[in-house]
């Protein structure tokens, strides 16, 4: 391995991530985000043209982490009754991996109330660790979390 990827490697395995309580946040839902296809053959002709126009797109989802009774959660987004997904989707041709993910963030689990929310760099709120999240995607959808992250 050279020194550059010994560095990333390095910073890796000495990152600390604080994680707040799952108790310090509120959800909710907001009105549905419904998908742009009404079928998988029609998404994949759509992403088709669009490679066709523009490229090769990128896409970016979120992780988010809680604890509680000590351990990890990843919250997930639940659609209908059995399909759960990390927040995220495509980014805008021109925008870049972190502001795309704060838009898309803001977009799914925003608030609703007008108050604008500022993303910091570990995914919450920079008004954490008291947080409002709301959410709804494709219909019914709901945060859950995966234990044992």
């Amino acid at each position: 391995m050279g020194s550059n990827s010994s560095n990333v490697l390095n910073f890796t395995l000495n990152r600390t991530v604080n994680l707040n309580p799952l108790t310090n946040y509120t959800f909710g839902t907001k009105e549905a985000l419904y998908e742009r296809d009404n079928s998988v053959p029609a998404r994949f002709q759509r992403m088709r043209e669009e490679f066709e126009k523009f490229g090769m797109r990128r896409s970016v989802e979120g992780v988010l982490l809680v604890h509680e009774h000590g351990l990890p959660h990843i919250l997930l987004l639940q659609l209908g009754t059995t399909f759960f997904k990390l927040p995220g989707g495509e980014l805008n041709l021109a925008e870049d991996e972190v502001d795309g993910l704060k838009r898309l963030m803001t977009e799914i689990l925003g608030r609703q109330d007008g108050v604008k929310q500022e993303w910091g760099s570990a995914g919450w709120p920079k008004s954490a660790p008291q947080g409002q999240f709301t959410g709804k995607y494709m219909g019914s959808i709901s945060l859950r979390r995966l234990v044992g992250a």
